[in-house]
């Protein structure tokens, strides 16, 4: 596919406009909204109870140590969202190092400026950063056997610390390291820097693993007197949501949850998150394919028609060698576990550890056919015009939150 200058000048002057307002706009935002809460009660708990008792309670500590480093740096609360900026530009860097092409770039920025993670205080882009680097290493050592291995593991180590979500992609991980033992790489692999990673983790974690016999991560604990979890908070606000008795987006009480627990029993709620999916397995597969279609909706407002490359991929895998669409069957599989250990809500920011190395595998796909050139058109002209779409609408919501 050929574009000339001028036509690739315009298509990226919108995505990096659209993306300067994104980033204007969530740093705007009240702080402390959302999920951001989470991790500056964790900063306030470093800063008075100390890091032990910190990490015996369960913090993120990737996250918390660069937290605590910025928060000697800067005043203002927005730090929290400067330091995964600057990881933001980190991973733009390790784009640029990796020399991808226009189209990647065009669709990658475009991507970053629709899900705002990277511009809020949270320790997503961190754990983001860590899987996109490893799956992305890996499809290039299979590529053109050139990657770095110790980048690859490093991430992946950090990745690990940062969220339990880790488990969520662990297939996609298992995936990853049969195409490093496919191409034979896995003997190659330097380990020092990772393995040095990995015992520093472990030491950080000593205080959690004493006391809890785990690793210390993030957790949003109710009150002492709360009897629920999030969980059982969970399943039943996705029950009152069938019922009609409670919107979507929303959430039933925590009285509530547990004045339900009181009358049906401790029992009549799922307690963690693997066993609400097999909890009732008609309603898991009702909000499964609930889930896949809200999923496939949000990720084709991301991503255009590159969400729907990995199914169209799949009707060829008899004729492909799965080390080569690695990325696509990842983004698959990550999405259908997602889909089904869900019962309420799924949110396509949680994918985008898939979304990115898919982006890359889209823009060096080289398939000598008319239909895949008019795929490629399509495509661009898609994410253009939701791009001119995003900028007026959010645009808009600048003014009235400036105002």
């Amino acid at each position: 596919m050929k574009l000339n200058k001028l036509t690739k000048s315009i298509l990226l002057f919108t995505v990096i406009v659209n993306l300067v307002i994104t980033i204007i706009y969530c740093f705007n935002l009240r702080i402390g909204g959302g999920d951001e809460i989470l991790f500056l009660e964790d900063l306030k708990l470093i800063q008075e109870k100390g890091w032990i008792h910190s990490i015996e309670k369960g913090i993120s500590i990737p996250y918390m140590l660069l937290s605590y480093l910025f928060s000697f740096l800067f005043t203002n609360l927005q730090f929290f969202r400067i330091i995964n900026s600057a990881l933001f530009l980190l991973l733009v860097f390790y784009f640029y190092k990796r020399k991808v092409n226009f189209l990647f770039y065009f669709c990658f920025l475009f991507f970053i400026s629709t899900s705002k993670v990277f511009f809020s205080g949270t320790n997503d882009t961190i754990f983001f950063l860590g899987i996109i680097v490893f799956l992305c290493e890996v499809y290039f050592l299979n590529k053109n056997n050139k990657w770095n291995s110790s980048l690859a593991i490093s991430a992946l180590i950090i990745a690990f610390f940062t969220r339990q979500l880790f488990w969520v992609y662990f297939p996609a991980i298992l995936l990853g390291f049969y195409v490093i033992y496919k191409n034979s790489a896995l003997k190659t692999i330097n380990y020092k820097i990772p393995a040095f990673l990995f015992l520093v983790f472990v030491a950080i974690n000593m205080p959690s693993l004493l006391v809890k016999k785990s690793f210390s991560y993030d957790q949003k604990v109710p009150e002492a007197s709360v009897k629920s979890n999030w969980t059982q908070r969970n399943y039943l606000s996705q029950l009152a949501i069938n019922d009609g008795k409670l919107s979507n987006g929303h959430h039933v009480s925590w009285e509530e949850t547990d004045a339900y627990l009181v009358k049906n029993g401790m029992n009549s709620l799922p307690k963690t998150t693997l066993e609400s999916a097999f909890f009732d397995l008609k309603l898991t597969f009702t909000e499964f394919f609930k889930n896949l279609f809200y999923a496939s909706k949000d990720g084709f407002r991301q991503l255009g028609l590159i969400f729907f490359i990995p199914f169209i991929l799949v009707l060829y895998l008899n004729k492909i060698k799965i080390k080569d669409v690695f990325i696509p069957i990842s983004t698959i599989i990550t999405l259908f576990v997602l889909c089904f250990i869900l019962i309420l809500n799924i949110e396509i920011r949680w994918l985008i550890g898939v979304f990115i190395p898919l982006i890359l595998y889209y823009s060096e796909l080289k398939m000598d056919s008319k239909w895949f050139s008019k795929f490629n058109y399509l495509n661009i002209f898609l994410i253009f015009s939701i791009n001119v779409y995003a900028i007026i609408t959010l645009s808009l919501k600048l003014k009235n939150q400036i105002l």
